[in-house]
């Protein structure tokens, strides 16, 4: 039976009713799926009756978990889910509760897009087969562009949150560092170790972040990168975000991220630009979400994606209008102004959609 969690919006409360739900991929992999839904369809808006039992599904970035959507102080799944959607948040292989389920951490990136996301979107499509959207953020976006097309036949736009296309595009030092590791990759132990499933937690550099964020979160303290826009968060946001919502990946897909960044091109494990054509295939709708502050993903790691996608795309930058406050990388989904800014955006486009 689903459990009732009750949320504040404002002046409004609702109930939410959540329940984990198995998926079981092609190769066996269990994954874990969180099913969030309104206990009453709510009227609030004409925005949450036209979405009304529409399908949302939530996709992690790089080492990260569901908590990028869910966190217990901020949580655009309860959002959505209390704007009368059905809300779906993927937990891919080896992280979080798919790892708890016993799914091992990716053998490839390709996993991710050919085992895991197909076998998820089959899933809610059995169970409800109203329209589904998809929101990826950051290496979630990045899943996005690579989803064969004839995966994706009930899907009716994607999201891309900060999801690089050209990984690294317009930071120059992490290019550089890039390119160096990938070339002694050959000539050392690691390259053995990067064709298998080999952990890659992500949990020691989060502690770091939590550890200093004072300093991190200062405005003034000298950063290359920064991954969210100083005091866009509460402390305890920040503290919960950091220390839960980094998770583990593997060290393949480190290895793949590398290549991309070294060769400025979205490419499969033998370095073929595979995943031009697979995104151009695509006709629905993509809506690409970006924060006028983000260092880490600038704009020119998915201008590539702008210009080259063939159907309806839409770019919106939050922080580049007056009076809007600057978005770094993780705070477009839970920072302070989300809710008031990026959230609401989302939901408008979605039913632009319909």
């Amino acid at each position: 039976m689903p459990a009732e969690r009750q949320v504040v919006f404002g002046k409004r409360t609702a109930l939410i009713e959540e329940e984990i739900q198995k998926v079981v991929t092609d190769d066996g992999a269990p994954l874990a799926l969180v099913h969030k839904r309104a206990a009453e369809i709510g009227s609030y808006s004409p925005l949450s009756t036209k979405l009304a039992g529409v399908n949302l599904i939530l996709i992690h970035g790089l080492g990260q978990n569901r908590l990028t959507y869910d966190l217990p102080a901020i949580s655009p799944a309860n959002y959505f889910a209390e704007m009368s959607m059905e809300v779906w948040i993927a937990e891919l292989r080896g992280h979080g509760l798919s790892r708890e389920l016993g799914s091992p951490v990716p053998e490839s990136f390709e996993d991710y897009i050919k085992l895991d996301v197909p076998a998820i979107l089959r899933h809610i499509s059995m169970v409800n087969d109203k329209p589904i959207f998809v929101l990826g953020h950051s290496l979630g976006g990045t899943i996005l562009y690579c989803l064969d097309p004839n995966t994706c036949g009930n899907v009716a736009g994607f999201i891309s949150v900060a999801g690089p296309y050209h990984f690294a595009k317009g930071l120059f030092l992490f290019r550089l560092m890039s390119f160096i590791l990938h070339h002694t990759y050959r000539l050392n132990p690691l390259q053995l170790l990067a064709s298998k499933d080999i952990p890659f937690p992500l949990a020691p550099f989060s502690k770091v972040f939590k550890g200093g964020r004072f300093l991190f979160d200062h405005p003034k303290f000298p950063q290359l990168y920064r991954i969210w826009q100083p005091q866009s968060m509460s402390d305890e946001i920040l503290a919960d975000r950091l220390d839960r919502g980094f998770d583990q990946t593997s060290l393949a897909v480190v290895k793949r991220m590398i290549l991309w960044a070294s060769t400025g091109r979205l490419t499969d494990g033998d370095g073929n630009a595979v995943y031009d054509e697979v995104f151009k295939a695509k006709s629905q709708p993509f809506f690409f979400v970006q924060g006028s502050g983000d260092s880490s993903v600038p704009l020119k790691s998915i201008q590539c994606a702008l210009d080259s996608y063939e159907g309806p795309r839409t770019l919106r930058i939050f922080g580049s209008a007056d009076g809007e406050p600057d978005f770094g990388h993780i705070d477009l989904l839970t920072g302070n102004d989300a809710p008031k800014y990026t959230w609401p955006a989302i939901l408008e486009w979605m039913a632009e959609q319909l």
